[in-house]
Order: C-alpha cells, then sequence, then structure tokens
C-alpha cells in the first residue's frame, strides 16, 4: 500500500502475511487510520509515515509483529502480536500502545515526547527516548522485562508483577507493583565543566516503590543518586501478612560512586554487595540492622549506635555514631553485660569510626570490667578514630581499640589517651 491507497477499510485480506504500507510524505489532512483487526493469516505489519506530522492509528491482529515509524502521533492496538516497534523521529510525539502479551519497543528521537504503554501481559517493555520526554507511562498486568532509558522525564509503572525494572536517566520513578522483581537505577550525569570531570554531579532520581507482596527489595545502584520511598501497601485492602522489611542493595562501580537516602517504615534489614562507592542515609530508628560484609566498595553512613548493628566490608567503611551502643545494655541472670547492638568496620584496613567528642567521651563514664568487656565487643574493627568538635572533653581512644586518632575542633583542655601497642 501506498499514500494513494490509504483507506484500508473494508478490504477483505485472507492469508497475506507480510503487510508493508508507506506514508511517504503525510498520511493525510487528518490523519489516517489503519484498521486491520478482521484480516486473517497476517504475520507482519510494517507502516512507515516518515514525513508524517498527522496522527497514525493502527488497529490490527497480526501474529509476530507490528512495526510503525513515524514523525508524529502513533496510536497502536494489537492485542495479538507477538512484538511490537514504534519509532518517532518528530519533537513532542505522543505514542499509545495498547497490546496483549507482545514485546514491545518505543523509541522516540525528538523532544518532549508522550508514551503511553498498556499491555494486558507484556513479555517485556523498552522504552528509549533521545530527548528529554514529558513522560513516560506504563500499565501491565504481568510485565516481564522493563527497561526505561529517558533524558529526565518522568517514569510511571503501574503492574500486578514485573520480572524485572531497568530506568536510567528519568528524574521521577514511581513503581506500583504488587510483586516486584529487581529494580535498577542509573542516574543521568550534569556535566559541569567539560574539561573537568571531577566537576560532574549524578542527577538525583526520587523514587517511589509500591508494594503488596514483596518481603524484600532487591536493588541496584548503577552510577545513581537516588532519594527512595518504599512502602508496603495491600492492595484493595487486603492483608497479605507480606512486609516489606529488608533491602538487598548491589551498588555497582561507578565513577562518581552512588547515593542512596532512604526512606521506609517498615525496612529494618539492609544487605549492601558490590563494588561500588556508597554514601548510604537511613533513618535508624527504624533500621535495626546494616549488613555490607560483601561489599567492596568504599561505605559512609551515619547511625545511631545504641539502635543499629552495622557489619562493614573489604573497602573502607566510614561510620559516624551519634550516639553509643551504651542505652542498649542488657543484663542476663548471671548479671553479665551485653549490648544489643554491633558495629564492626570490616575487613578493610582503614576503616574510620567517627564521633562527637562529647560522644566519645561517655565511653569513660561505662563503669566495671564487665560492661568494659562488653563495649570493646560492641564496636569493633575500625583502625581510625575521628574525634569532631572537639572541645574540652577527656576520651580514651582504648576504649574504642583504636590508637590512630584524628581530631577536628577547639580542642581547649582537650584530653586524649591512647593505648601503648608498642
Amino acid at each position: 500500500f501506498t499514500d494513494a491507497m490509504l483507506n484500508v477499510a473494508g478490504l477483505e485480506v485472507n492469508s497475506v502475511e507480510n503487510v508493508v504500507i508507506k506514508a511517504a510524505a503525510s498520511v493525510g489532512e487528518d490523519g489516517a487510520a489503519f484498521d486491520m483487526s478482521g484480516w486473517n493469516g497476517v504475520n507482519t505489519v510494517a507502516i512507515t509515515g516518515a514525513g508524517a506530522e498527522e496522527a497514525i492509528e493502527v488497529a490490527s491482529a497480526a501474529k509476530d509483529s507490528v512495526t510503525v515509524s513515524a514523525k508524529g502521533v502513533v496510536t497502536l492496538t494489537d492485542k495479538t502480536v507477538a512484538a511490537i516497534v514504534v519509532n518517532t523521529t518528530g519533537d513532542d510525539s505522543e505514542v499509545e500502545v495498547n497490546s496483549g502479551n507482545a514485546n514491545v519497543t518505543v523509541t522516540t528521537a525528538g523532544a518532549g515526547a508522550n508514551v503511553a504503554i498498556n499491555a494486558a501481559d507484556a513479555a517485556a517493555v523498552t522504552v528509549t527516548t533521545a530527548g528529554e520526554a514529558a513522560a513516560v507511562v506504563i500499565d501491565a498486568a504481568d510485565a516481564g522485562a522493563v527497561t526505561v532509558s529517558v533524558a529526565g522525564s518522568d517514569v510511571a509503572l503501574t503492574a500486578d508483577s514485573a520480572d524485572s525494572v531497568s530506568v536510567t536517566g528519568s528524574a521521577a520513578v514511581n513503581l506500583e507493583v504488587a510483586d516486584l522483581g529487581a529494580v535498577t537505577l542509573t542516574s543521568l550525569v550534569e556535566v559541569n565543566d567539560a574539561d573537568d570531570a571531577t566537576d560532574d554531579e549524578l542527577v538525583q532520581i526520587t523514587a517511589t516503590v509500591t508494594t503488596v507482596a514483596n518481603t524484600e527489595l532487591n536493588l541496584t545502584l548503577n552510577g545513581a543518586d537516588v532519594a527512595l520511598e518504599a512502602t508496603d501497601s495491600d492492595a484493595d485492602e487486603v492483608d497479605t501478612d507480606a512486609d516489606l522489611t529488608k533491602l538487598n542493595l548491589t551498588v555497582a562501580a561507578a565513577a562518581l560512586g552512588n547515593k542512596l537516602d532512604l526512606t521506609s517504615d517498615t525496612i529494618t534489614d539492609i544487605t549492601v554487595a558490590g563494588a561500588g562507592n556508597l554514601e548510604l542515609t537511613v533513618d535508624t530508628s527504624v533500621v535495626a540492622d546494616i549488613n555490607a560484609s560483601a561489599a567492596t566498595g568504599n561505605i559512609s553512613v551515619t547511625i545511631e549506635g545504641n539502635l543499629t548493628s552495622y557489619a562493614g566490608g573489604a573497602g573502607v567503611d566510614t561510620v559516624t555514631l551519634e550516639s553509643l551502643p551504651v542505652e542498649a545494655l542488657d543484663a542476663d541472670e548471671e548479671g553479665t553485660g551485653k549490648f544489643a547492638t554491633v558495629i564492626d568496620g570490616g575487613a578493610g584496613d582503614a576503616d574510620v569510626l567517627v564521633v562527637n567528642a562529647f560522644v566519645a567521651a561517655e565511653a569513660a563514664d561505662l563503669g566495671g570490667d564487665v560492661v568494659t568487656d562488653a563495649f570493646s565487643n560492641a564496636i569493633k574493627g575500625f583502625e581510625v578514630l575521628s574525634l569532631t568538635d572537639v572541645d574540652n572533653e577527656a576520651v580514651n581512644a582504648a576504649t574504642f581499640g583504636i590508637s590512630y586518632v584524628k581530631l577536628a575542633g577547639d580542642a581547649v583542655g582537650f584530653e586524649l589517651t591512647i593505648a601503648n601497642e608498642g
């Protein structure tokens, strides 16, 4: 079919396996509607409207694939085909895809594109926008792998399930998925100085994850700065007894590192693995345990020592304690003291414990050998003690089992005791 034969309505087509429609200049004043939903035996449909400013609307029942290439607006509905491909070249394009169990691929080359995908059971969804899109919205029942690469636009996915989700370059990601697989987030890089990459910055992603069935969230940061709000929501007020309580975090090696600021009322346990560097911010009134023993990159985190345990990895772990684990002291029936939290710098050889000097001085008030021994087991594995806001306190570094001390502050009348290790 060519420009002169754009109106396909009323045609009866049987056993034509491959259909090609070419609209080189324009699809018509009001656009074109290709209704091929009643055709039988069609395997592939390819529509090219390279110069078309008007809308192209397609309805088909092809078996293998439908491909549409156009400049402006594309609306495509096919609930039977195995693969759908839509390519647009113009700015402010509008793409709407309605599919069944299809692999859907949408690529927009211009800026300002709006992409909406409605899928009953999408085997896979891939969206790539070269220019900054207005929004990418995906609504699916059961999705396979969802991969979205954009240039600063918002991305939203609503689904009953998704095997995996990967989003690159979004400013805001909203995932409402009842049963959510692994999630990977990658930030855009803002280049501040073309001649000095050290001035580059990661563009922060504001991410919201809402699940129903998940007890654990598997998240990979691939060079990402993420402010994440993770919530557990029971859809339709049905109690699934599945609370989202654990975050399994993998940190990929990236030139600008990774950042995560977590907000969650339910996540109490975090594991960290991978070779990347990480700046981690959590609410330690909720998070009880951070286990980074499988990580090999450098990790920095601030915690309340009396509320959250920490286990470091093979990199440089920098842990800032806003309180000592003293308040968590319990006593068993024999009267032996023990602490409910353990802060361990891990296997690295340059791990840093950062403590306000006033807080560190509180360790000197611990009385009795039993309590002191318990304290030495509660904080361990650090090679450097960094004391901040030093004034007129008295700190015994030996209490922390550390002989290398850094000081920051006025140090007026400050007393420091360091164990002699020979």
